[in-house]
């Protein structure tokens, strides 16, 4: 073997501020159920790398950064995807950061799913719909800050933090009256945008001083009608949040729900526009490997054919965004929801059971049994990473520690003898023998 390695491009991952990655909430969850992945090579991911999923996006997949979700108490839910409590968040975010990933850390402020149509507070925090917005605020700055200082205590501090999660209706909902609607004037609900703004701005207090480097992230969802997402943030600086308060607009962008490649476009491109000194990230990416739908889609498989429900439409669907992405100066990352989806129980009688239901639009063999799951999208998988600038995951010349890494080819199988003058990736690292 050739012991002289040669460098693609000149940009470091340290310095750069792209990310590529995926939200792996459920990683521990399917670990504990006794699920196992399988990697190109149809090795068993959980024990072929050091620390299973977690370090094969790293190394292989070629990923710089994991989200992962927190729940302030799960248990009050009955969905079995909701499990990530501060303990479940602090043992994966911890793991998370020794593999040498960034972490972003997305805060629900709620015992269940927080989404526009969900944003409940949370039972033990005891709010009522008489409860002021000045005790609501202190109680996020409260939370925000203990959840920080628990995950820092823990080696797990968060590279970003979402203060709240599809906020685009607000956050923290006491009743419909302090709810936003970014598609009307600001004068209709100016008492609730008021609102909003003080919340985000108590969370956002609170990162700035227990994590200073981690960036603040703002996430909705009206990622289909770019005027809606400009007016949303224009409306929090009419309602007094500052522009320092948060760094990134995260966004949400599942073509079921969010229309065509040219609608995420023009909100990636109106919000480059109107908010410059920001970046944009979509901290959710999802698109089906077969083609059940959810039950709420806009846009069915009849009426929106862009892309194929299946592993090489997956596939498509990334390398389509990709591209799009590099031409704007304001895109800065990307995060595929649940890659990790490979069924949702050990039995089809409900025993260790993960998923409530199928999502239909992870990477790996959907199957009942807890038993090992093909990687189905592996394409999909590898083009994640190509969101990062090229030679971004190159860090100078290969060691002679890393001379003993494994090698693979772009699709994440492992070679035994390299051909000179191709492209494969040792250690998360693109090389060229």
């Amino acid at each position: 073997m050739l012991t002289a390695l040669m460098t693609l491009g000149t940009a470091a991952m340290a310095d750069t501020n792209i990310v590529a990655g995926g939200d792996l909430s459920l990683v521990p969850a399917y670990e504990k159920a006794g699920h196992v992945w399988l990697d190109a090579d149809n090795k068993p991911i959980n024990t072929t790398y050091t620390d299973g999923m977690i370090t094969y996006v790293k190394e292989v997949a070629g990923w710089n950064a994991v989200r992962v979700r927190l729940f302030v108490d799960p248990t009050k839910d009955s969905d079995l995807g909701t499990c990530q409590d501060i303990e479940y968040v602090k043992a994966l975010g911890a793991r998370i950061k020794a593999a040498g990933l960034q972490f972003l850390l997305d805060i629900h402020y709620s015992d269940t799913w927080a989404d526009p149509t969900s944003q409940k507070i949370p039972s033990s925090w005891g709010f009522t719909t008489s409860t002021s917005n000045d005790v609501v605020a202190a109680k996020v700055y409260e939370y925000t800050n203990d959840v920080l200082q628990t995950l820092k205590s823990a080696n797990a501090t968060p590279d970003f933090v979402q203060i709240g999660n599809e906020t685009s209706y607000g956050l923290l909902l006491r009743s419909n009256s302090d709810k936003v609607y970014p598609a009307q004037a600001y004068s209709n609900c100016e008492a609730a945008w008021k609102r909003l703004a003080q919340l985000i701005g108590q969370g956002s207090k609170a990162v700035r001083e227990q994590c200073p480097a981690a960036k603040i992230i703002i996430h909705i969802e009206r990622t289909a009608t770019a005027s809606q997402c400009t007016n949303y943030f224009s409306y929090l600086r009419q309602a007094g949040l500052s522009d320092d308060a948060y760094d990134i607009i995260g966004l949400s962008y599942y073509p079921f729900w969010h229309g065509k490649l040219s609608q995420l476009e023009a909100t990636v491109s109106d919000l480059g526009s109107k908010f410059p000194q920001k970046e944009v990230q979509l901290v959710e990416i999802g698109w089906n490997c077969n083609e059940y739908y959810p039950s709420d889609a806009t846009y069915a498989a009849s009426t929106f054919p862009t892309w194929p429900t299946s592993p090489a439409g997956q596939a498509q669907m990334l390398k389509d965004i990709v591209a799009m992405l590099k031409q704007h100066s304001n895109a800065t990352g990307i995060y595929y929801w649940c890659p990790e989806e490979c069924g949702n129980g050990e039995t089809t009688g409900g025993t260790n059971q993960v998923m409530g239901g199928w999502l239909n639009r992870g990477f790996w063999e959907l199957k009942w049994l807890a038993q090992q799951h093909k990687l189905t999208s592996p394409d999909a998988l590898m083009t994640i990473k190509t969101m990062l600038p090229e030679g971004s995951d190159i860090n100078g010349v290969i060691s002679s520690v890393d001379a003993e890494a494994p090698i693979y080819d772009i699709l994440g199988r492992k070679v035994s003898k390299p051909v000179s003058g191709q492209i494969y990736i040792r250690n998360g690292r693109k090389v060229i023998f």
